[in-house]
């Protein structure tokens, strides 16, 4: 390399500047393919962030490959050097070792997407071969410590060097790729993986204590276990609320939100934010604060006031802009992905290879489902429940109205609805999968060149999908938050109520004194019940809408209201082709979602409009009919993942359809076809027919 340089007229540099010239290289690659994927990232583009010129990166690698090879291999070396000098201070147990390492990889994305063979995140980099020097370096030291360990009983003695080495390694990287090989239903969420972690047994020591001090603040006492981790106020960034904090905890759960607690330092979030914000994993860490928790009531009206200005306010603008950004996020891309995909492999594979949006990571819309099936299972109690899937509900826009997670009787009355095993969600998902994975080996047969780079469009689908409906999820949290914020100030002012008539503003004001506001109440109150008792208003609207009138009329109609005149009557059931099939089954009309015990297992729920309250009924429904969406609304997305047909953004389905009527729904095509009026007796009634 020096007579490189002298040869082209250049002075030749030191051992030391070109060392720390090729880590600002590496250091570059990694946040690019971290960034873009190793697919889309260039030599140009790394010589460009790097600030030199392309032929210095060769002077180093000879290809591309090379560089990103190295890349790992700083990676792996820099992992075990860290494992190195943390297990210095000698893990007490067999167990601590193995949370270290897990700890190590799960914190390091580069290494993660390795492990776990992310093709998004390093393409072709995952068949590289690797360099076996570091894996020989770590089998070396694990076998030492092994070896000690089994001279004092602390693991099995009837086990070779090797076996020892073998069964550690394979429970530590199968705790991190058996999200990969659960069926989709079974994946476990990141945070998931961090409790998993948690779950290793607390010292007996440590837990004693935290009991004794527990004892000492007297007889079952409400506690708040809180996070305080280093770092978490720097400038330019703040880490408050990336790591959990757990409240009114009591007695015996005090030891699992510990541990829950000190989970959370590795959940995707906070590792996202500290990797995002350039932080050292291994320059943080944690503690646990446990504090007595004070009643609500200790709080003033001035107190609440500022709540909302300093803290509530903010985090609410927040989540607003936060759903704005991800309304724009990949609209084109969506459209261009199916469209292209239904071109290459017709309607039916098409729909079917898009499904699985849920594979790395819950699907929001199927959280209700999702949720009450772990809960049925035991996998969570109904704190948990209420905690990650309690605040999703029809009317969760409505912060009048209580949330799922209040409502123990709506929990009670959902999973009495799981008791039907042919209709479990569970059974649909792995259908679902088989009918995918089946789609995809048969377009694999017919276009293998194209396969790889169409699963990685589908892929960055889904995640679009799921980032938009996350996104969502977290906005209806701010509601939940907004709607405490008004039932505490109903409790501190003595309106009760009475404030969920009034603005944000009426309410602060009302806070700090001004009693003007609630006389507005009462003819707000009545406006609202007027109005909240008509039917649901057209589908269509064209021209002045008196909505008393219309109701008042009758000759209304649900599907289009023109002002300048009658319009034609449809006599067919046209829509969307929201999610492919074809289904023949009675029809269930039903306006709300509060009457949804009245669709029975193998119905075709046909309505109005569904959003996330309406997800609990899906796995019972034979399809879905709806008079108002799109391809990508909440009908079509839940119905495609569950595998049933749905035919959305009819029109006039709710007003040509009704209950008992026997129809046959082609999701392919959009039509709903009435077969035969309703029969005069349910007895009469049979179950679908598919085809």
């Amino acid at each position: 390399m020096e007579q490189r340089a002298r040869k082209a007229g250049r002075p030749p540099r030191d051992a030391t500047h070109r060392l720390e010239r090729a880590h600002r290289i590496l250091d570059t690659t990694a946040d690019l393919i971290l960034r873009w994927g190793y697919d889309k990232t260039t030599i140009e583009d790394i010589a460009r962030r790097t600030g030199i010129a392309k032929g210095t990166i060769y002077l180093h690698w000879r290809t591309r490959e090379e560089l990103f090879a190295a890349l790992l291999r700083r990676e792996r070396a820099e992992m075990l050097s860290e494992v190195r000098r943390r297990a210095e201070d000698g893990p007490g147990r067999l167990g601590d070792l193995l949370g270290l390492l897990a700890s190590e990889l799960m914190s390091r994305p580069m290494m993660r997407a390795s492990v776990l063979g992310d093709s998004e995140v390093l393409g072709k980099l995952v068949h590289v071969k690797r360099d076996g020097e570091a894996g020989d370096e770590l089998r070396t030291g694990l076998g030492a410590y092994l070896e000690t360990l089994a001279e004092h009983g602390g693991v099995r003695t009837d086990l070779s060097p090797a076996d020892r080495v073998t069964s550690l390694v394979s429970v530590l990287y199968g705790f991190l790729i058996v999200s990969r090989m659960l069926p989709r239903d079974y994946r476990p969420p990141d945070e998931r993986l961090a409790e998993l972690l948690a779950a290793r047994e607390m010292p007996r020591e440590t837990a004693e204590e935290i009991r004794e001090a527990y004892a000492r603040l007297g007889e079952d006492v409400p506690v708040a276990v809180r996070s305080s981790a280093t770092a978490e106020d720097l400038p330019g960034m703040s880490f408050a609320g990336q790591q959990d904090t757990y409240l009114n905890v009591r007695g015996d759960g005090l030891c699992a939100a510990v541990k829950r607690c000190w989970a959370s330092l590795w959940t995707a979030r906070a590792i996202a934010y500290r990797a995002g914000n350039g932080v050292p994993h291994e320059d943080v860490a944690l503690a646990v604060v446990v504090q007595e928790l004070v009643p609500a009531d200790a709080a003033t009206a001035e107190e609440l006031a500022r709540l909302w200005e300093e803290e509530l306010l903010p985090y609410f603008v927040e989540a607003c802009q936060v759903l704005e950004a991800a309304g724009r996020q990949g609209g084109g891309s969506l459209v261009w992905t199916r469209d292209r995909l239904r071109r290459m492999v017709g309607e039916i594979d098409a729909e079917t290879m898009l499904t699985g949006a849920g594979s790395d990571g819950e699907l929001a819309s199927l959280g209700p489902i999702i949720g009450l099936g772990r809960l049925a299972r035991g996998e969570i109690d109904r704190e948990e429940f209420a905690r990650d899937y309690g605040h999703r509900g029809a009317h969760e826009f409505e912060v009048s109205i209580a949330r799922p997670g209040e409502d123990q009787g709506w929990i009670d009355a959902q999973l009495a609805s799981l008791s039907d095993g042919r209709h479990r969600a569970d059974t649909l998902f792995a259908r679902r999968r088989e009918a995918s994975e089946a789609a995809w080996r048969r377009f694999e047969r017919r276009d293998p060149r194209k396969a790889a780079k169409t699963r990685l469009r589908v892929h960055r689908w889904n995640g679009i999908v799921r980032d938009r409906e996350t996104t969502r999820s977290e906005v209806i949290r701010a509601f939940w938050a907004l709607r405490a914020f008004v039932r505490r100030a109903g409790e501190l002012t003595g309106h009760g109520d009475d404030l969920f008539f009034l603005s944000i503003q009426e309410t602060v004001a009302v806070l700090r004194g001004d009693e003007r506001p609630p006389a507005e109440v009462a003819v707000r109150r009545a406006t609202y019940e007027r109005y909240a008792a008509l039917p649901a208003y057209p589908t269509l609207i064209v021209g002045h809408f008196d909505p008393v009138r219309w109701a008042a009329s009758p000759d209304r109609r649900g599907d289009i209201f023109d002002a300048r005149g009658s319009a034609p009557v449809s006599e067919t059931v046209t829509g969307f082709a929201g999610a492919p099939g074809v289904v023949e089954g009675v029809a269930r009309v039903i306006a709300g979602p509060e009457d949804g015990a009245r669709l029975a297992s193998g119905e075709i729920l046909v309505t109005t409009l569904t959003n996330i309250g309406w997800t609990p009924m899906f796995p019972r429904a034979a399809a879905v009919v709806t008079d108002m969406g799109a391809p990508l609304s909440h009908a079509s997305i839940v119905a495609r993942e569950l595998g049933i047909p749905a035919v959305v953004g009819t029109g006039n389905a709710t007003m040509r359809l009704r209950d008992g009527d026997r129809i046959r729904v082609d999701g392919e095509r959009g039509t709903v076809e009435l077969l035969s009026p309703s029969y005069s007796s349910p007895s009469q009634r049979s179950g679908p027919k598919t085809s």
